[in-house]
């Protein structure tokens, strides 16, 4: 229970931390080195640094959450050939280390440089491969 509470803290606190510091800093530069009155600044910085957070926070999450790359098995070459024919491009697939306190599948990320696939543990260990293949196509 405090390794779920922990993951679902610093997989909000940290994006949100990195959108604060990213506006923060557009702030200042836009000040020293712009033109606009503080209202466009303000909006200008927030969109941005939401906007960029929104994009890389997958790869944010990535290196937040406990995960490992789902190694090299008839699992993953199935997925990765059903990957190919529905045209969903991804950086890697991934085992989400719950510590087997859920079972569930998940993709995060719009562009696929910063797109993964996750697998909880649980979902691996209690399901055969098309029962997995069935949560990864819903």
């Amino acid at each position: 229970m405090i390794n779920n509470a922990r993951v679902q803290i610093f997989s909000l606190l940290i994006p949100v931390g990195v959108a604060i510091l990213v506006r923060d800093v557009l702030i200042l530069l836009i000040q020293r080195y712009g033109t606009w009155d503080q209202t466009t600044t303000e909006v200008v910085a927030t969109l941005t640094a939401a906007g960029m957070v929104f994009l890389i926070g997958p790869e944010i999450l990535r290196r937040v959450l406990p995960v490992t790359r789902l190694p090299d098995s008839p699992l993953r070459d199935r997925l990765q050939a059903m990957c190919e024919r529905l045209g969903l491009r991804y950086r890697d697939i991934l085992i989400w280390k719950t510590h087997f306190s859920f079972g569930n599948a998940a993709v995060m990320g719009l562009i696929p440089r910063f797109r993964y696939i996750l697998l909880s543990d649980l979902l691996i260990e209690t399901m055969d491969q098309r029962q997995i293949e069935a949560v990864f196509c819903a």
